[in-house]
């Protein structure tokens, strides 16, 4: 098992990866598949698969955010700096959290529905994505297989990701297998123990370091801001 210090390394990463900030609005299509898509029809036209792609990278911190009204933040903005007193502010919502007159219903700061919603994204990416889509011959409806294999290792690891932002903050919480039926109200899911946590995260890592996508993501990038490499993954399991 890696050390559990080394995984908070990822915090070198999210200087890299905070410049994406993606247009819920454009990216998120949950709605159009509500009303008149289904998956399959996601899956076998290019620009819905991006944008479905494009989405998973929406829980991705932006620790650079640190304005006055924490209240409106969430959890994936540096809220934390308030909250603590490394910064000073004299906001009402400030007030409000250092006395602590909010309870885990009431606080903003939580990552749980948003994170395993995007695992869940990720892992329908995973399974129902093409090997390649569309003809070369037309390129803003063409993914070639190797954009293909780059967005898959950037999936595999955007669902660890979404794990460690959990465990971040709430310690060990279940870990998710299998795409499960969200009409099924029986789903009752264990909470992980610590070891299990970073293993799983781990494992996900190794898959695209040294597994399945060990080939498919470049080490550096000078354009695509924000996007995959194998050093950020690094940061994570070294």
């Amino acid at each position: 098992m890696k050390n559990i210090k080394s995984i908070i390394r990822t915090i070198i990463a999210i200087a890299l990866v905070s410049g994406i900030t993606s247009c819920n609005d454009y990216l998120d299509i949950s709605k159009e598949l509500s009303k008149n898509l289904d998956k399959e029809t996601v899956f076998s036209t290019a620009s819905y698969l991006k944008r479905w792609y494009g989405e998973i990278y929406s829980t991705m911190p932006n620790y650079s955010e640190s304005g006055f009204d924490i209240q409106n933040q969430g959890g994936f903005y540096n809220s934390w700096a308030i909250l603590s007193g490394e910064l000073v502010c004299a906001h009402p919502n400030v007030l409000k959290y250092g006395q602590n007159t909010f309870t885990t219903s009431s606080s903003q700061f939580h990552r749980w529905a948003n994170c395993y919603k995007q695992i869940r994204q990720g892992m329908i990416f995973l399974e129902m994505a093409p090997q390649s889509l569309g003809d070369p011959a037309d390129q803003s409806g063409y993914i070639s297989e190797e954009e293909m294999r780059r967005m898959k290792a950037d999936v595999t690891y955007l669902i660890a990701y979404n794990y460690f932002l959990m465990f971040e903050l709430y310690g060990p919480t279940p870990i998710i297998t299998e795409v499960a039926d969200p009409e099924n109200q029986e789903i009752d899911y264990l909470r992980a123990s610590v070891d299990e946590m970073v293993n799983h995260i781990d494992g996900l890592l190794d898959q695209v370091i040294n597994g399945e996508y060990k080939n498919d993501l470049p080490e550096t990038i000078k354009k695509e801001r924000g996007k995959i490499t194998n050093m950020i993954i690094a940061t994570m399991i070294y």
